[in-house]
């Protein structure tokens, strides 16, 4: 819904600028590294084409649940929505996930200006409101990948083969390893 999507930025607002009411929840070794990104997120108002809009695309597709491998929400072609111009607009897609076990995944800069550009969330994992999964309701999905979207990787690495991966690093200097 559209009180949804606003729950949504409402809760990353608060996590990206250390607003949100749980921050004391933070471990004890990164509660002196926690600031404020001064970011606001908010919802677009003119489209590519320079016409308004509410910010919120919205497709049916017979589809139901769309492929991860091949990022089919990401394409009209495929059933979903092509992404606007990725260097004014981030692209947030929310759907039904293919693969029954993934919340949402990003594109990390590397990608920044392709089509496929963006984040893709699980539905019942989006906003903080009543569409939301109750395991899932405080809109942490989206934060989470908000930063792979800007580069950040899991603080214990990414390299899931690797017998000790808490020894890999997540390429940010002020985060101890996990």
């Amino acid at each position: 819904t559209d009180a949804d999507v606003q729950g949504q930025i409402a809760s990353s607002n608060k996590d990206f600028n250390k607003m949100n009411s749980d921050i004391s929840a933070v471990p004890i070794g990164f509660r002196d590294l926690a600031s404020s990104m001064n970011v606001t997120f908010e919802l677009a108002t003119t489209n590519p084409d320079g016409f308004a809009t509410t910010g919120i695309t919205r497709k049916t597709t017979a589809k139901g649940a769309l492929a991860v491998e091949t990022d089919e929400v990401m394409y009209s072609a495929s059933g979903g929505v092509d992404a606007w111009d990725p260097n004014n607009y981030i692209n947030i897609w929310v759907c039904e996930v293919g693969d029954g076990t993934t919340l949402g995944y990003a594109t990390f800069s590397s990608s920044h200006g392709d089509a496929d550009d963006g984040i893709v969330i699980l539905y019942s994992a989006f906003g903080s409101g009543s569409t939301a999964n109750s395991s899932y309701n405080l809109g942490r999905t989206l934060t989470h990948e908000m930063g792979h979207y800007f580069d950040l990787y899991h603080i214990w690495g990414d390299d899931e083969d690797d017998a000790d991966a808490c020894g890999e690093d997540d390429e940010v200097s002020d985060t101890p390893k996990q």
